[in-house]
């Protein structure tokens, strides 16, 4: 993200004032925290005695906390308790990943923490949200694409399934979700003086995404009579112009537009389509 206004300029720290607690561990909540330092919140990042259990990946933790202040709380300590809870009273957020119930164990919860700062935004991260009978349940990334329909989308064309290197569920379930929350959360307390415990569901924020396969989905079924296999929904390879094509020296694919495309030979790719429209053709 850049300012427009300035030719590779880089942004101004737009969220410059906003004080960022952060209980989260792993990848959703770091990654969503460090989104907002990189937009000039200032953030507390809060570990256990042990660490963070990133912090032996040096590279990884680097790359989630970088621009973070980093403090030690014990949670099984009292004293240690009593340090948070006057941390929470200057801060605009407080960002946790612990599942349902645990802050309410350790007398954090929503009523305890606004009766210290009423305009407090508490945005929890979980895998299946606050409710319901799978609230408490463990999970992973892969967990949570499978439960929201992702993980049935990325499929090779004999339709195996296969496991992307990306952690959609974490980061686009998660962290991207969890800073609309805290911006949504901190704009509504500013305007009402109250604050608010922001429930974001990992498996429901992606399912939330699938807007395209479902929308096309049900279009495709109707002709069909069954809903699409891999390779046949309109953005996943029934479309010849908005597709993977494979160079015969297997090397890489290839992006085109139109008017490259038709300088080129039939030859050059599998399998061979011709060229006949006049507008833009993008293979990516």
């Amino acid at each position: 993200m850049h300012d427009a206004a300035f030719a590779g300029g880089a942004l101004p720290p737009l969220l410059s004032g906003l004080r960022v607690l952060d209980l989260s561990r792993n990848l959703p909540g770091p990654f969503a925290t460090r989104m907002l330092t990189d937009l000039g919140a200032s953030v507390i990042k809060v570990e256990p005695p042990e660490g963070d259990p990133t912090r032996p990946l040096a590279g990884l933790f680097d790359a989630l906390n970088h621009g973070k202040e980093c403090r030690t709380i014990d949670f099984r300590r009292d004293t240690d308790l009593d340090r948070l809870r006057t941390w929470i009273r200057d801060a605009d957020v407080l960002l946790d990943s612990f599942r349902p119930g645990v802050l309410q164990s350790l007398g954090l919860d929503g009523a305890a923490l606004h009766a210290i700062n009423p305009r407090l935004t508490m945005v929890s991260i979980t895998g299946y949200g606050q409710s319901g009978p799978w609230a408490c349940k463990a999970g992973h990334d892969l967990n949570f694409m499978a439960m929201s329909g992702v993980l049935d989308q990325m499929r090779a064309l004999t339709g195996e399934p296969a496991q992307p290197n990306v952690q959609w569920g974490d980061l686009a379930g998660g962290s991207a979700m969890a800073c609309i929350a805290v911006l949504s959360g901190v704009f509504d307390a500013r305007r009402t003086g109250r604050g608010r415990h922001l429930d974001v569901s990992m498996t429901h924020g992606l399912h939330a995404q699938l807007v395209m396969p479902r929308a096309t989905g049900a279009m495709l079924a109707a002709v069909l009579g069954r809903r699409p296999g891999a390779g046949e929904d309109l953005l996943n390879g029934a479309l010849p112009c908005y597709g993977l094509y494979l160079p015969l020296n297997r090397q890489a694919p290839i992006g085109l537009k139109h008017a490259l495309a038709k300088r080129l030979n039939e030859d050059v790719f599998l399998p061979v389509f011709t060229i006949d429209q006049e507008d833009d053709l993008t293979v990516a």
